[in-house]
């Protein structure tokens, strides 16, 4: 991003030709100032127009400190999440994120933390559509792709839970659910739904070997977590 679009991503239009004029304004009255002095003219009748300059400038760059501290606030909520999941704080989350949405921010990194805001209170889908606003060259980061993988896995695993629920005795499901599994425990990025998922996955998985021991339902060399490690 250039400076320029730096300094007001997050600012709606009317507020970046505020901060345009003002400073255009600013500029011109600074030499008129500077006019005014040399040739010992009274300045009173520039403080008005000083005034106004100021609040076109002023209130747009409130309005991006806002943007800002909202962007900072949201990382720590989404943190408060991951470590206490509760409705009141996924709320917040949410409310934040939505804020930020509604000002258009594009900034990449403010973009991939609100992708990783969505995935951690369980928001998959929007997740996706957030990553999909990202420049094509940000998509190929290693922290996009790994979050990415984390949001498909996530739901592949959550849907594989949901067949084997209703098909709890078929080896073949229980197969892939330990598959999906498997894969799951080794994610370096995870949300408390997944970790959710993985439990409860681990358990069906566990109950399964019990009552079919001779049943093998892995197909290469992974390594199943039992309760005990989780």
């Amino acid at each position: 991003m250039s400076f320029f679009e730096k300094i007001t991503d997050g600012l709606k239009l009317y507020e970046v030709l505020m901060l345009g004029f003002g400073s255009l304004m600013f500029i011109v009255l600074l030499i008129l100032l500077v006019l005014f002095a040399v040739r010992k003219t009274p300045l009173k009748q520039l403080l008005l127009y000083f005034g106004i300059a100021v609040l076109m400038l002023g209130w747009p760059s409130i309005q991006k400190i806002k943007v800002d501290d909202t962007g900072v606030e949201m990382e720590k909520a989404a943190q408060q999440y991951a470590e206490k999941p509760t409705e009141e704080n996924k709320k917040k989350v949410a409310d934040l994120v939505r804020q930020l949405k509604e000002r258009g921010v594009k900034n990449p990194d403010v973009v991939t933390k609100m992708a990783m805001a969505q995935f951690t209170i369980g928001k998959t889908r929007e997740s996706l559509e957030t990553i999909e606003t990202l420049p094509a060259k940000e998509k190929q980061d290693n922290s996009i792709k790994q979050l990415v993988s984390s949001i498909k896995l996530s739901d592949s695993l959550q849907a594989q839970l949901h067949v084997v629920q209703n098909n709890a005795a078929d080896s073949n499901e229980i197969r892939k659910l330990n598959e999906l599994h498997s894969h799951a425990v080794n994610l370096p990025i995870k949300s408390p739904q997944l970790d959710s998922s993985i439990h409860v996955a681990n358990q069906k998985i566990t109950e399964y070997q019990r009552l079919n021991p001779r049943v093998k339902i892995s197909s290469f060399n992974t390594h199943l977590v039992t309760p005990d490690h989780q």
